[in-house]
């Protein structure tokens, strides 16, 4: 007969062994500690440099655009004044749940 598998054998797979199956584990482990650490390097590297480039006060940055919402404003907020509340729910209470009291509390 030949030295081959019958074919009423069944094929088994190739297992690797537990040694091989150790280091795949190790440098899988490495790898992922590397990623983590250099993504934490990588993201404080990013915000130290972020922290250098805001400016001391807002009035460096602000400028005409403060001074335009300014003279919108102004002219905005008078004009409300006279306008009436017309909320439709003033005085009602809207929350059905705000006087349950639960059965299983002292």
């Amino acid at each position: 007969m030949n030295e081959q598998s019958s074919p009423s054998e069944p094929m088994l797979p190739n297992i690797p062994h537990k040694n091989s199956m150790m280091l795949y584990g190790i440098v899988l482990v490495v790898i992922v500690t590397a990623l983590i650490v250099g993504s934490f390097w990588f993201t404080k590297e990013r915000s130290e440099k972020s922290d250098s480039t805001v400016p001391e006060t807002v009035s460096e940055e602000v400028g005409f655009g403060s001074e335009v919402g300014r003279r919108a404003g102004e002219p905005a907020q008078k004009a409300a004044e006279g306008v009436p509340d017309t909320n439709p729910l003033g005085g009602v209470e809207a929350n059905p749940y705000s006087n349950y009291k639960n059965p299983f509390s002292r």
